[in-house]
């Protein structure tokens, strides 16, 4: 080891010698040979002094620029495992500092935007396998909270990743206006949240449990809607061309004013079991 270590300094300096041998060569010995005349030599050496200087001015504003984007990496780098560790913490406060440390990354950083989602993503899926649906007043857990208000606050970028939300637990959650266009939502359970004007767009949705949900509002548009329950869920205002009812469950579900003309798999049973008025826009009857 000592040996490698040796041969690399001599190698280092032997480079650093050569280098300056090179460079005198260059600017006293070569302009002799080049041009003969000591005077044309002279200029030349003073052209070349130039363009030495704008190649070290060059060379180190380079280095300024390349120092400060690793610089700026490592605090990323710093910040995000700090963050992770807070995540680690049994202290749901303490948790929240993370999400909060990670929200704020997302939000100046397009770089990590992606690992960020995700990371919530998966910290929803894992925390909230056993959440209760909660009573009137009762707040989620201070971690699972900062997530929900962290991914409702970021609006959605044409190059963000559809969630993977499977299997989420938030029962009585208030979670309105969040944008999660075609993300993977089968099997969550949603009973009685509140997720007024919510975009779904595009969204699988397949055996969710929507039981007495506040959809008001919300963009439904293409989603998958296949065996949900949506018992007693409010549809008003809702956008659902394109969405598939196939064997959805909508006993009392509240599709006033909803124009139902281009969803699909909807059957006259599961719209005579919900609740319509003259507003509601029907769908023609299949043969």
């Amino acid at each position: 080891m000592r040996d490698m270590r040796g041969m690399r300094r001599w190698l280092g300096w032997g480079g650093i010698g050569a280098g300056l041998t090179g460079l005198f060569w260059l600017y006293f010995k070569v302009p002799i040979w080049l041009l003969h005349d000591p005077k044309d030599a002279d200029a030349f050496r003073g052209q070349l002094t130039t363009l030495l200087g704008f190649v070290i001015a060059s060379a180190t504003a380079l280095f300024g620029i390349t120092k400060y984007y690793l610089d700026r990496e490592k605090q990323r780098t710093d910040i995000f495992n700090a963050a992770i560790a807070n995540l680690g913490s049994p202290d749901p406060v303490i948790r929240a500092g993370g999400v909060r440390a990670l929200a704020r990354m997302m939000a100046y950083s397009a770089q990590d935007r992606d690992r960020v989602r995700a990371t919530f993503a998966d910290i929803l899926r894992h925390r909230t396998t056993s959440a209760e649906r909660l009573e009137p007043g009762q707040e989620q857990p201070s971690d699972i909270s900062a997530i929900l208000t962290a991914l409702q606050e970021a609006p959605h970028l044409p190059e963000d990743r559809a969630l993977n939300l499977r299997s989420v637990r938030l029962p009585g959650a208030p979670w309105p206006d969040v944008e999660l266009p075609g993300a993977l939502l089968a099997r969550v359970d949603f009973a009685g949240a509140t997720l007024r004007g919510i975009m779904l767009v595009g969204a699988d949705l397949d055996q969710a449990v929507l039981t007495n949900a506040d959809l008001a509002g919300a963009d439904l548009h293409g989603a998958r809607l296949t065996r949900s329950r949506m018992v007693g869920a409010i549809l008003t205002g809702s956008r659902v061309d394109g969405a598939d009812f196939t064997g959805a469950a909508l006993n009392g579900a509240d599709l006033r004013g909803v124009d139902l003309r281009a969803t699909i798999g909807l059957t006259s049973a599961q719209i005579d079991s919900a609740k319509t008025d003259s507003d509601t826009q029907l769908p023609e009857p299949r043969n």
